[in-house]
């Protein structure tokens, strides 16, 4: 029975890793090889006036409250999300002050500050949150959350930023997926622990009834490289003398 259930759980594991990467939007790098976003010609003016960095110029084609602040192209693509992903940071900086709401989902159902949350310049966030953007904001389409776009890209700067400013570590995805549950996807103990002293919730269950430990305890022990051994360490650590409950075999 137990060879059953370790089976079991090692393809609930499989399945829940296999939603998270289809759950993936392309990154900034890889969305360059999607065709180009077209926009309407009076956004394409509004652009064009945002690159040239003329906000005079900017506010006679955006009246307060202008329609044209919504503007999508073909691609779903939002303006915000265009200026980031043409590295326009000018126009990105303009657009903001004149309203453009960076939690409108755009492409694949992301926000600007999903996209930000797993570029490779952590600067694109870094003016978002000093915008007072949400840290908070989810994927129209998934209920992702910048937190777990961090986490997946490997960006550690975004991931320690999210956190201070604030992020709500409770939120879950479609699918209940908490941060910690994705972090333990992942396998990444270090981040999971970093989670963990900033207020999430060690018992929080997925749809499949699931807490963190076990998939962040998937991998035997034997397996994982020494930085990861060290990591799952500090887990357990925390855990007992937390006085929190080892639901895994952490021998395995």
């Amino acid at each position: 029975m137990r060879v059953k259930h370790e089976v079991l759980c090692r393809a609930s594991y499989v399945l829940a890793l296999i939603w998270i990467l289809a759950s993936i939007a392309f990154t900034p790098l890889e969305a360059r090889r999607r065709p180009i976003a077209q926009f309407d010609p009076a956004t394409t003016a509004v652009l064009a006036a945002a690159q040239s960095g003329d906000w005079y110029a900017l506010n006679k084609l955006l009246p307060p409250c202008s329609p044209l602040l919504k503007s999508t192209a073909d691609t779903g693509m939002t303006l915000l999300q265009w200026a980031l992903e043409n590295d326009k940071e000018t126009a990105f900086r303009l657009l903001l002050k004149a309203g453009a709401d960076p939690e409108q989902p755009g492409l694949f159902g992301y926000t600007v500050i999903h996209d930000a949350a797993r570029h490779r310049d952590s600067k694109w966030l870094r003016i978002l949150l000093d915008n007072a953007a949400s840290p908070d904001v989810r994927n129209a389409e998934t209920g992702t959350l910048p937190l777990y776009e961090a986490l997946i890209a490997d960006r550690d700067a975004q991931f320690a930023m999210l956190i201070a400013a604030k992020a709500n570590l409770k939120l879950t995805d479609s699918v209940g997926n908490t941060p910690l549950h994705i972090a333990g996807l992942l396998n990444k103990p270090w981040h999971a622990h970093y989670l963990l002293l900033a207020g999430a919730p060690p018992m929080a269950r997925n749809a499949q009834k699931q807490t963190f430990q076990r998939y962040l305890f998937m991998t035997r022990d034997a397996l994982l490289n020494q930085a990861s051994r060290e990591g799952r360490q500090k887990i357990i650590k925390y855990i007992r003398s937390n006085k929190i409950p080892i639901e895994i075999d952490v021998s395995l």
